[in-house]
């Protein structure tokens, strides 16, 4: 039951206990701590939110191109090779993988989708090595 105020449990005596606050994403997964240390980046970089905000339209294509949607093998292959390389496609059928509905591999699948959750894991090592050194030293530059 909740007591007087939001996030505080009551018990029987109406006491009340602090209840952790859980609406950041935990630390120890490695998809939206990627996803966040490139929006970091992108808001130290830009001078002022009207730019920001332009610039959020720019990131909805890559969500749009991989294997979330629709499967590869209908694509051409200039798209498919983008498509299967994309980290969002590995993120899914890493996804599909742990869930147990893992999608038959086509004969020109790409080693990401061959490997996802590998892949996953490279691509987040990859994008915590390249974002987190940039946005320290945007974040020390505007100090």
């Amino acid at each position: 039951m909740l007591g007087p105020k939001e996030g505080r449990a009551a018990d029987s005596r109406g006491s009340q206990e602090r209840r952790p606050h859980r609406s950041r994403p935990r630390a120890d997964h490695p998809v939206p701590v990627r996803v966040e240390l490139g929006r970091v980046y992108l808001g130290l970089a830009v001078k002022n939110e009207q730019t920001i905000d332009s610039l959020g339209p720019l990131i909805f294509p890559i969500t749009m191109i991989g294997n979330t949607f629709v499967p590869t093998d209908c694509m051409p292959a200039w798209l498919r090779t983008i498509a299967d390389w994309n980290p969002i496609s590995s993120i899914t059928a890493a996804s599909r993988h742990l869930f147990g509905n893992p999608a038959a591999a086509a004969s020109h699948t790409a080693w990401p989708l061959q490997h996802p959750i590998i892949a996953t894991l490279l691509w987040s090592a990859l994008l915590l090595a390249v974002f987190m050194p940039l946005s320290v030293h945007r974040y020390r530059a505007a100090e």
